[in-house]
C-alpha cells in the first residue's frame, strides 16, 4: 500500500517540451554563457559540488569532451584527466559522503530518433578531481548508463541499457533489480533512462517503458505503476501513470516534500 499512497501524490505529469513551454511563458530568465568553451561538446550533466561551502564549486560532463571543473562558477574550467582517457559522460550524481560519480555512455532510441554513444563504466571521485572505475562496473552490460542514485539504505542504483542494477552498501556485487507487472513476476531488465531516490525510502524509475516504484521494500520488491489506459471512452486506473505508448520518463522529487514526484515523459 505504501507504493500506491506515494504515486497517488504525484503533482505533474508533462508531455515533452510541454514543461519547458510553460516555464518559459511564466517567468523571465536571463541566461548568461558560463561554458566551458574549450572544446568540451556537447553537455549532458553538471552538478554544484556540496563539499564547496562557498557554491562556487561546478561539475560538468560532456559526451565526447570528458569532465571538466570550474571552482569560480565558471569563469575559468579546467579539464579533469581521467586515466589519459576522454570519458564520455552522460550524468552525475553526488552522495551524501560528497563522492561524485560519473555515469559514462548514453543510449536513446524511439521511432523518431536514436542516439548512442558508447561509455566505459561507472566513475567515482572522492575529492573532484581523480575518478577511478567503480568495481564490476566495465564490460558488458556498462556500455550505456542513464542515471544514477543511492537510497537511504546507502544501495546504488545503476540505469543501464541493459536493466536497473543495484548494490548493497558496501558491497562490491552488482545484480539486477526485480519486481512485478500487474502480479506477474519479473527481472527490471531493458533499457533504463532514469532512477531516483528519496530519504523516506521511495525509489522509482522507468524501466522498458514503464514506470517502477518500491517503498522501503528493497531492489527485489518493486511495483509496476504504469497501469493508466483507456477502454472505449474510460480511464482505468487514472491516478496511475500510462501504461502504453511512453518511449521515455523522467522523475524529480521534490526537496520540500519527498512524498511528492515529477514525472515528465514523452510520446512514442
Amino acid at each position: 500500500m505504501k507504493n500506491k499512497s506515494l504515486l497517488t501524490k504525484v503533482l505533474a505529469f508533462f508531455v515533452c517540451f510541454g514543461l519547458l513551454q510553460n516555464l518559459a511563458a511564466q517567468t523571465n530568465l536571463t541566461w548568461q554563457d558560463r561554458g566551458p568553451l574549450n572544446n568540451a561538446g556537447p553537455m549532458r550533466a553538471v552538478i554544484f559540488d556540496q563539499s564547496d561551502a562557498t557554491g562556487k564549486t561546478i561539475i560538468a560532463g560532456s559526451l565526447n569532451g570528458g569532465l571538466w571543473k570550474t571552482v569560480n562558477q565558471g569563469l575559468y574550467w579546467e579539464k579533469i584527466n581521467v586515466a589519459g582517457s576522454n570519458l564520455a559522460v552522460s550524468c552525475l550524481y553526488q552522495a551524501s559522503d560528497n563522492k561524485i560519480y560519473a555515469g559514462t555512455g548514453t543510449y536513446y532510441d524511439n521511432q523518431k530518433a536514436a542516439l548512442r554513444v558508447k561509455g566505459s563504466g561507472l566513475y567515482v571521485s572522492s575529492d573532484a578531481n581523480n575518478f577511478t572505475l567503480v568495481e564490476g562496473t566495465n564490460g558488458a552490460g556498462w556500455d550505456y548508463i542513464n542515471a544514477v542514485a543511492i537510497d537511504n539504505q546507502g544501495r546504488m542504483y545503476v540505469a543501464t541499457a541493459t536493466g536497473l542494477m543495484y548494490r548493497d552498501a558496501g558491497s562490491s556485487v552488482w545484480s539486477v533489480a526485480k519486481g512485478t507487472n500487474e502480479g506477474v513476476a519479473l527481472d527490471l531488465t531493458g533499457v533504463v533512462y532514469d532512477v531516483k531516490t528519496s530519504t523516506n525510502g521511495l525509489v522509482i524509475a522507468f524501466v522498458d517503458g514503464k514506470a517502477f516504484t518500491s517503498s522501503n521494500a528493497g531492489p527485489e520488491q518493486f511495483v509496476c505503476q504504469s497501469l493508466k489506459y483507456k477502454d472505449g471512452a474510460n480511464w482505468v486506473n487514472p491516478g496511475k501513470l500510462p501504461k502504453n505508448d511512453i518511449s521515455r520518463m523522467n522523475f524529480a522529487i521534490a526537496p520540500s516534500d519527498q512524498n511528492v514526484v515529477y514525472a515528465s515523459s514523452q510520446l512514442r
